[in-house]
């Protein structure tokens, strides 16, 4: 039957379940992955033509789809990010349109809880991430006031469960991270470790990576993603390993250098690496 004139302002969460399953049937082609409730699909194009051509298709779809469980979308809340390798605007970009309207671009979207920018810069992420552990540096410091009595064990333990569980979400950045960026991160773990060791502000940088065993943030990061890799490929994890693949071919044609998690690779996961590959 046709839709109604304004669709339920609820989808049931049956029916949420069963539509979003749908919707990740609308094409065939690359591939589908849930995320809770949130749905990203992946495909690689021959060239920039069939690649606009392949979103307007799936934006046509998605219209279909839309229609037929009758969710409303709104295009202006919607957008469209180009990335390239310096960011730059060509100027004359196809316009995508849904219901007839057109799709605003936008120079940096919010993804899965982490800011893509169209440079992969993640400049903005890191911005979004200092800003967040900053007004959570608030609470460490009430609780570090002597009159609470804690021990620095447990104002460590607060520390990496409430500040550095936020920036270890975006660890998978960290090839992409600028020094400046870098350096930001570890004056925020700089200043954390002073709250918790009850240090004044000035007090020596040098100094204080002696009192405390934390690893660099840079250096946490990197193990993360490590150990990610680690276990997808222990694990045989489908999507790790055809990422790998498709990463391998790209650098056997391109032969450039590729900032990735997977050009920065700990000698252990090197060699799990090598051996799924024979």
């Amino acid at each position: 039957p046709p839709p109604p004139t304004h669709p339920p302002p609820h989808t049931p969460p049956t029916l949420n379940f069963i539509s979003t399953k749908s919707l990740s049937k609308v094409d065939g082609h690359g591939f589908t992955v849930l995320f809770a409730d949130d749905i990203v699909q992946f495909f690689t194009c021959n060239s920039i033509k069939s690649c606009r051509q392949r979103i307007q298709k799936k934006i046509t779809a998605l219209d279909a789809w839309s229609r037929k469980w009758w969710v409303k979308f709104a295009p202006s809340k919607c957008n469209i990010l180009r990335v390239n390798d310096n960011g730059a605007s060509s100027g004359n970009e196809v316009r995508f349109q849904l219901y007839g309207e057109n799709i605003p671009d936008v120079k940096s979207t919010l993804i899965l809880g982490m800011v893509f920018d169209g440079s992969n810069s993640f400049k903005a992420n890191t911005s979004k991430i200092i800003d967040t552990c900053r007004s959570r540096l608030n609470i460490l410091k009430v609780i570090s006031r002597r009159r609470y009595n804690t021990n620095i064990e447990t104002r460590v333990r607060l520390y990496t469960s409430l500040i550095r569980s936020i920036i270890d979400y975006s660890a998978i950045t960290h090839p992409f991270l600028s020094e400046s960026n870098a350096l930001a991160l570890e004056r925020l773990q700089r200043a954390a470790m002073k709250i918790i060791l009850r240090l004044p502000i000035w007090y020596s940088s040098d100094c204080l990576q002696q009192l405390h065993h934390l690893p660099t943030i840079v250096d946490r990061m990197r193990n993360i993603a490590d150990s990610y890799l680690e276990s997808s490929l222990i694990n045989g994890n489908p999507l790790v390993l055809e990422l790998i693949t498709q990463f391998d071919a790209y650098m056997n044609i391109k032969r450039v250098e590729t900032r990735s998690i997977l050009s920065d690779l700990s000698e252990k996961v090197l060699s799990l690496r090598s051996a799924c590959a024979s």
